[in-house]
């Protein structure tokens, strides 16, 4: 699968957080609007490079299911970009 434009295709990288010395699991981020992503595919007027990760707005994304992929995969403007880490 390819992006186009100012589109990314992103996997979501599932981690476990630690917010203030307490341990939270990803259930307990389900309600977070900002997701962590790795780009697996940019467009040709984006500024991401393939392999970054990065924080995006979980809001405004599309999921598809591609055949090959074991879980949907998220489709994002590259507009919803939080930070690159």
């Amino acid at each position: 699968m390819k992006a186009i434009n100012n589109y990314l295709v992103i996997d979501d990288v599932v981690e476990e957080q630690s917010v203030g010395g307490m341990s939270m699991s990803s259930s307990d981020t389900k309600h977070m609007r900002a997701k962590r992503g790795k780009v697996i595919s940019n467009g040709e007027v984006t500024s991401v490079a393939i392999g970054d990760e990065i924080f995006y707005d979980a809001a405004r994304v599309f999921k598809v299911i591609v055949e090959g992929h074991d879980k949907p995969l998220t489709i994002i403007r590259i507009n919803e970009v939080i930070a690159v880490i």
